[in-house]
Parts: C-alpha cells; sequence; structure tokens
C-alpha cells in the first residue's frame, strides 16, 4: 500500500497529490486511510520513513528525499529531521558531491530531461576548452553572436530631429 502511495507522491509530488488519488492508487477506502494515518501528511510520512532507509541510494529513497525537499522541508519541521536524519547516514563516498549529483539525476528523471542532463554532462566532460569558434560551430550563429555582442560597444543614436 505505502508502494502505491510512493508512486503516486512521485509523480504528483505531495502538494499535486490529493487523497482521492491515494484512495485510487492505494484501492482502500478513505476512511481506512485516515483511521490509519491521520491525514495525507500522515501518509507521506509513513511513505518517507519506509523510503529513507540508512545509507540507501535507490531510485526510490532518492526520489522521495527529492520530493521531501522541494515541497516540505523548509516548512515541516519532522520532514526535515527525518531528511537530515537520511543524508547523514549516506556513506562518505556518497557525500556531498555524490549525493547532488544524485539528487540531480532524480530531479532531470522527474522533469523527464535525462537526455539532455546525460547529453550537457558529456559535452561539459569532452569539451572543457571549447573555443569560441567551436562554440558558435555547435550551437549556432547565436553563441557567436552573443560573445560578439558582449565585445562590442554600443553607441547612443543621434537625433535626427533638432527642436
Amino acid at each position: 500500500m505505502l508502494k502505491q502511495a510512493r508512486a503516486v507522491f512521485w509523480a504528483h509530488g505531495y502538494e499535486g497529490s490529493s487523497v482521492d488519488d491515494l484512495v485510487e492508487a492505494t484501492g482502500l477506502l478513505r476512511g481506512s486511510l485516515y483511521s490509519t494515518f491521520g491525514s495525507k501528511r500522515g501518509i507521506f510520512l509513513a511513505v518517507l520513513r519506509t523510503s529513507l532507509l540508512p545509507g540507501e541510494t535507490s531510485s526510490e529513497s532518492l526520489g522521495m528525499a527529492l520530493v521531501a525537499m522541494m515541497e516540505l522541508s523548509a516548512s515541516d519541521h519532522e520532514v526535515h529531521a527525518l531528511l537530515t536524519d537520511y543524508l547523514v547516514s549516506l556513506p562518505e563516498s556518497e557525500q556531498p558531491a555524490a549525493v547532488a549529483r544524485l539528487l540531480g539525476q532524480q530531479l532531470l528523471e522527474r522533469a523527464d530531461l535525462q537526455a539532455v542532463g546525460a547529453a550537457k554532462l558529456n559535452t561539459e566532460r569532452n569539451d572543457v576548452s571549447e573555443t569560441p569558434a567551436v562554440t558558435a560551430k555547435r550551437y549556432g550563429e547565436h553563441a557567436h553572436v552573443s560573445k560578439t555582442a558582449n565585445q562590442q560597444t554600443i553607441q547612443p543614436l543621434e537625433s535626427s530631429t533638432k527642436l
């Protein structure tokens, strides 16, 4: 049941998920959800507790961490504490740059932009010392124009009408 609720929160975020969405996904009655968890927040906390396992960097764990960070961590002290405990539990090799990379991958996946992120990462790794001419060739005339525009001195136009 929590697995289905996690899928709803991942797909729609906390704010975008309704109790009706959770009822439909889990197959439980609204009354059963409320008697077991008390509220949508209660369901989210149960999902978060089962997802943020110490040291776990699965897509499920990172996905729920991402939803919690983006929507609730700043305003909900309990969610903030769960996230803090989870992040501290990650192995040293997974902190902090690796965690940022993994969360970034999850964010790209959520936005359905994985291919864009991978292409950009490969471009940055392969073309660190790219020249303006190569940049212009790759991205078209606009990149060259932008660089040229940044180097130009703009003179004010003289008015052709006299007062």
